[in-house]
């Protein structure tokens, strides 16, 4: 069962939650725990025990996303969560004050929830369309259409 108190012994900011059964958030979480973990960041898989009680989550609603559950008792989600981690990474900290320009948060959550409908392929095809919709991100906040809006 999911301890919180076990957790936050290890967890001065925050815990995050990843989709335990999807390769590519496991293939992350495996990369960068060690990173996150000395910034104070613990790393829990979603269908532990407990869990969607401690973030107060319908079973339906637990797998839609990574969470986070900040030190001070928030819980963010999805591209919000991105945002908060990526504070702690001198080399991301410029996402915040971008993305906090009118539609940039708006248009990082649409790019987040395409990719995360997307994660539980393992493949080349997979990558490429991770890069597409990076391209499609980055084009739509510039206001340029893409191949990627044509072909889809």
């Amino acid at each position: 069962m999911f301890s919180l108190a076990t957790s936050q012994l290890h967890a001065a900011e925050g815990i995050i939650f990843y989709d335990g059964q999807c390769a590519v958030c496991r293939r992350l979480v495996s990369r960068w725990r060690p990173r996150l973990e000395r910034r104070g960041l613990a790393c829990q898989p979603l269908q532990g025990a407990g869990v969607a009680e401690t973030l107060s989550l319908a079973e339906g609603e637990l797998l839609s996303e990574m969470r986070l559950l900040t030190s001070s008792g928030r819980v963010l989600g999805g591209a919000d969560a991105l945002l908060y981690i990526g504070r702690s990474f001198w080399w991301s900290r410029w996402m915040v004050p971008i993305f906090a320009l009118p539609g940039g948060r708006a248009v990082l959550r649409r790019w987040y929830r395409a990719v995360a409908a997307r994660r539980r392929c393992d493949s080349a095809d997979c990558a490429l369309t991770v890069a597409l919709l990076l391209l499609a991100l980055v084009s739509e906040w510039a206001g340029i259409q893409t191949l990627w809006e044509v072909v889809s």
